[in-house]
């Protein structure tokens, strides 16, 4: 039996792939995607393991936390044309 016809009986089976490569049956996999959104709903992320709400993780943190979980702020002179020139380039030539 080939690749294409293992993975055909275990779609027919009712199975899916999870995220980490095995296969598991459709009704539990919408089951935990369920349970995981219900709880982001809720205002609650995934931190070693435990759902937390949110507010509990950003209420405590300093500005150096914050600044580090931050996302850099755009640097200037990022090639941006296929020819490699920069935003400052393309200002001061037109």
């Amino acid at each position: 039996m080939n690749a294409l016809e293992k993975i055909g009986e275990r779609l027919a089976r009712g199975l899916v792939q999870a995220e980490d490569g095995t296969w598991v049956e459709l009704q539990r996999k919408l089951a935990e995607e369920r349970d995981v959104r219900e709880h982001l709903e809720r205002g609650e992320v995934l931190k070693d393991g435990s759902w937390v709400m949110l507010s509990e993780l950003t209420r405590g943190s300093s500005p150096t936390e914050s600044a580090a979980s931050s996302p850099a702020p755009p640097r200037q002179g990022r090639p941006e044309g296929p020819d490699g020139s920069t935003a400052q380039e393309n200002a001061a030539a037109a």
